[in-house]
């Protein structure tokens, strides 16, 4: 098995048009993910108020899950390698008017960011982004 560089993955997810195409079939994802998602959610214990840090974003499904759970006055953060996918999430958080939304591009395995900041981590079938193999 041929492992991959980090910049032939990057280049793999950076692709707008590879955004856009994979966010075409939200519509399936929802409706196949939808209790796993609800299942991740509950086990995370989001409430009203909460911080959520979310891994491996991609375009955000999980995230607008997870800022509605939080609320108004909690927030998320959702990560990715990738600045077009999260572009994807940005723009679908402000289309449901989710103001507690904030994207950032990072490196999975290297987060620069305080754990303790956030009530929850949670990470949802983004194991393709791990060079190591190993989720956070």
């Amino acid at each position: 098995m041929t492992t991959k560089s980090r910049g032939e993955t990057e280049s793999i997810f950076a692709s707008s048009e590879v955004a856009e195409r994979y966010q075409s079939r939200k519509a399936r994802r929802d409706q196949i993910n939808a209790s796993a998602n609800e299942m991740m959610l509950d086990l995370a214990n989001l409430r009203a108020g909460g911080k959520v840090l979310d891994v491996a974003a991609g375009t955000g499904d999980q995230t607008l899950l997870a800022a509605r759970r939080v609320g108004p006055a909690g927030y998320v953060l959702a990560t990715d390698l990738s600045a077009s996918m999260l572009n994807v999430a940005a723009e679908a958080a402000r289309k449901a008017e989710l103001t507690n939304v904030e994207t950032r591009v990072m490196d999975a395995e290297n987060l620069d960011l305080d754990a303790d900041l956030f009530d929850a981590i949670m990470q949802n079938g983004s194991h393709v982004a791990f060079q190591s193999g190993q989720s956070p």
